[in-house]
């Protein structure tokens, strides 16, 4: 009796070691996988920041137009750009419209990469490329400048002052320039002349005469955009709440209005390319107003950027009857989108994904 309670008890104490042993190696096996997973998922962790950083890094350039996109492409934006001990290198493709992107940014460190995929809405006021403008003010119609008003094609920066470039012209008209009153033009370097000036001197600041081109067509042949793409900005003048800093369109004769201290771009035109524009203002707009015909420029506007005139109609050739000043600057030009933005994001993320190699 007393061998078999030994010999139960024997059993019992090595069976109680191999269950001890078979958890012990269970733990330690789970312990190990969970440190392996771990492990990897902070290295993926840390590539996927890198991704972030570089998809954020986009979304700021676009803000702030720092980089510009192009209709139906896809663009290598960053490669290998380096943050902290990684890098990331981010690539986007873009619709007709320019008003979604889809993006793919990569982060990499020593040990591993990690992509995602995004899709976002951009705002048209992030992406609207710098036109080509030929002149201080653009104009299918005659330009028959009364009172004060000076025309400055020289390059200014975006607070008005002359960098010393000669610019572009003052004028560009499919028409004739009229300079009467104390007006004046200077552009290219020369000038300015007021209405006693030859032919020759009008020669070096304005040119006349130019053909009709398609640019002139409408606002958004001028501006580079899709057609009907600037139509979600078509407000009612009674709807402008000034100063304004952005895009606003008006389909109808407007003013006075007041736009000093705005910036951005104006519109003012209707289907028959025939409203008429008042501005009494004083102040500066930075930016680019487009009109069908300009009737008055009165207070001391200093406008920096560029008026442009789409009328075609008959008689359709004043351009301004007051004291404002227009200085070309190619800097606001070329860099619209630092004007438009209002306080709202230009970019909205729609979708995110995380992708393999």
């Amino acid at each position: 009796m007393f061998l078999n309670n030994r010999g139960s008890s024997l059993i019992f104490v090595v069976s109680l070691a191999i269950i001890l042993n078979i958890v012990f190696v269970t733990v330690y096996m789970t312990i190990s996988s969970t440190q392996k997973k771990t492990g990897v998922k902070r290295l993926n962790t840390n590539s996927i920041l890198l991704a972030e950083a570089g998809k954020e890094k986009l979304y700021a350039d676009l803000n702030t137009s720092t980089i510009s996109l192009t209709p139906n492409t896809r663009t290598q934006i960053y490669t290998d750009q380096v943050l902290g001990t990684g890098t990331f290198s981010v690539s986007c493709s873009t619709n007709a419209l320019v008003d979604t992107v889809w993006i793919e940014s990569w982060g990499k460190d020593n040990t591993s990469e990690t992509g995602i995929g995004v899709v976002a809405s951009v705002s048209a006021d992030a992406v609207i490329p710098g036109p080509p403008v030929k002149a201080a003010v653009t104009s299918r119609p005659d330009v028959e400048l009364k009172g004060s008003i000076s025309i400055s094609g020289n390059d200014h920066d975006s607070s008005g002052t002359p960098t010393g470039d000669p610019g572009v012209y003052g004028v560009s008209t499919c028409g004739a320039l009229d300079i009467g009153g104390s007006g004046s033009v200077a552009g290219k370097g020369s000038g300015p002349f007021g209405k006693k000036a030859s032919a020759a001197e009008i020669a070096k600041v304005a040119e006349q005469g130019v053909a009709v081109s398609t640019s002139l067509g409408s606002p958004e042949a001028f501006l580079g955009v899709p057609a009907g793409s600037l139509d979600k900005y078509k407000i009612t003048e009674s709807a402008l709440t000034l100063p304004f800093h952005g895009i606003r369109y008006i389909e109808s004769t407007a003013g006075p209005l007041h736009i000093g201290g705005s910036s951005g771009i104006l519109i003012i035109h209707s289907p028959m390319k025939n409203a008429t524009t008042h501005l009494n203002a004083t102040g500066d707009f930075k930016g680019i107003i487009i009109v069908d015909e300009m009737d008055k420029m009165n207070g001391n506007l200093t406008v920096i950027g560029a008026v442009v005139c789409l009328a075609d109609f008959a008689g359709a050739k004043k351009f301004g009857n007051g004291s404002a000043d227009i200085r070309y600057s190619s800097y606001v030009i070329n860099n619209l989108g630092k004007f438009i933005h209002d306080s709202d994001k230009s970019v909205k993320e729609l979708s995110w994904t995380e992708l393999k190699k």
